[in-house]
């Protein structure tokens, strides 16, 4: 059996990186998840890495829009009178640590909670 020459060693390192690359790439950092909550129940969760608007729309007229993009969420809007949670901000992982509500978005009126978490 012949041991592999350098130059197969370069074609299966550079194949190597390409593939870890595209990984990379294609599935984003892992572990950030958005999980919406309407009440105590699951409404919807998403990757923090695929851009898209979550609405919720309860049957008592409530309504929010939850909104994920590059890499951050926010509440987008709400239908309810005080705003608070609009105001909120935006989340990342960076910058959980320093948000009053930590990995948290809570529209109290509305029952809607908003989690940054691990997959």
């Amino acid at each position: 059996m012949k041991l592999a020459g350098k130059k197969d060693m370069l074609i299966i390192g550079a194949a190597l990186a390409v593939c870890i690359v595209a990984a990379l790439v294609l599935l984003g950092p892992s572990g950030s998840m958005v999980r919406v909550y309407v009440g105590e129940e699951l409404y919807e969760e998403a990757s923090l890495y695929m851009d898209r608007t979550i609405v919720i729309e309860q049957s008592d007229g409530c309504r929010n829009e939850v909104r994920i993009e590059k890499g951050r969420v926010y509440m987008a809007f709400s239908t309810c009178e005080n705003q608070n949670c609009v105001n909120q901000g935006e989340m990342t992982p960076d910058n959980i640590a320093s948000r009053a509500l930590s990995n948290w978005i809570i529209c109290l009126p509305n029952r809607v909670t908003v989690e940054l978490g691990e997959e």
